[in-house]
């Protein structure tokens, strides 16, 4: 596919904090890219991803603590960053319902990889699953995820994937 047809959309931290609730200690994003291929044409996909980027601050709140002397970034975390990954996806195709709340529903199959360490970062995709659902008046939504991560060395690996479900509050 060539480069022009697909279109990027860099989000700072800033730009994250307009689409999502999260601040502080508890936005698991520092960046984003939202890439949308307008003429992608795959059955079931619509050719729409979120990447999102954190880095592991070794100092950080969520380290300490968490298997003393052997650190490493806990695994509901990573599951976290993913989900947020996916509420940003959500928002930003979807700003007339900024100000909603995009929840975490269910996570589903997720598989843990690798261990995640102090000073890599965690590489998020998120883009539309399978299924949109609606049950008790409220609307569900899929999303196929996954994390990979960049150690020091700049290895990318697997560290994750599944499937979250969101919901609209």
């Amino acid at each position: 596919m060539a480069d022009q047809e697909k279109e990027t959309h860099e989000l700072s931290r800033a730009d994250i904090e307009v689409l999502l609730p999260y601040r502080d200690k508890m936005l698991l994003l520092d960046k984003a890219v939202i890439v949308d291929v307008p003429f992608y044409n795959y059955p079931g996909l619509d050719g729409r991803f979120t990447n999102g980027e954190y880095f592991i601050d070794p100092e950080s709140v969520f380290m300490n603590g968490h298997f003393p002397g052997f650190k490493i970034f806990p695994g509901f975390l990573t599951a976290e960053v993913m989900a947020q990954t996916a509420a940003l996806h959500f928002a930003y195709f979807n700003k007339d319902l900024v100000g909603k709340r995009f929840v975490l529903a269910a996570a589903n199959n997720l598989v843990w990889k690798r261990p995640v360490f102090p000073n890599s970062r965690l590489l998020t995709t998120a883009q539309y699953g399978k299924q949109q659902t609606k049950k008790h008046g409220r609307v569900f939504i899929d999303f196929d995820v996954q994390a990979d991560v960049v150690s020091g060395d700049g290895q990318r690996k697997l560290a994750a994937t599944g499937t979250i479900t969101g919901c609209i509050l």
